[in-house]
């Protein structure tokens, strides 16, 4: 099992435009990179959705992203048995090498389907509080594009 997970009661906008908030990965075995991890949450957000809709459509084998802020990565990829099991890997890379924190595998419909609501639910929270910048369009445009692999996968 895993989750993207946010709390958006707690936004904040920087002077410079970028918007901070609470974004983890939740698997069965741990909150990664912790629970209520403090980030550049609109792109974090982004790229999750961005880079599970391009796995899951075949468009590419693997994306790999890196937490914003801290040095965390996640790596998404396909399972070669069966391409509707998406496999995460949460790694943490410090002075002395990666870390391997956790290997899950999780339904990618379940995935882009959890991952729509949390970035509709974090665009609608930008909106009301007036900020509506570049990145939250980018944030609504990867949503959309999320929309329209689920649904072709939903088709097929």
């Amino acid at each position: 099992m895993v989750r993207l997970q946010t709390d958006l009661q707690e936004l904040e906008r920087a002077q410079g435009g970028a918007i901070w908030g609470h974004v983890w990965l939740q698997t069965s075995n741990c909150s990664f990179p912790e629970e209520h991890w403090w980030d550049v949450i609109v792109p974090v957000v982004t790229w999750w959705s961005s880079a599970l809709a391009k796995v899951a459509h075949g468009v590419i084998l693997m994306d790999s992203h890196h937490f914003l802020d801290g040095p965390f990565r996640v790596d998404l990829s396909l399972s070669p048995e069966n391409r509707n099991i998406m496999k995460v890997d949460l790694v943490e890379m410090g002075t002395k090498g990666e870390t391997l924190i956790d290997s899950t595998e999780e339904d990618a419909t379940a995935l882009l389907r959890d991952t729509i609501v949390v970035g509709k639910e974090l665009v609608a929270a930008c909106e009301k509080r007036g900020w509506a910048d570049r990145e939250v369009a980018n944030l609504f445009a990867a949503i959309q594009a999320t929309e329209e692999v689920l649904l072709k996968r939903d088709r097929s």
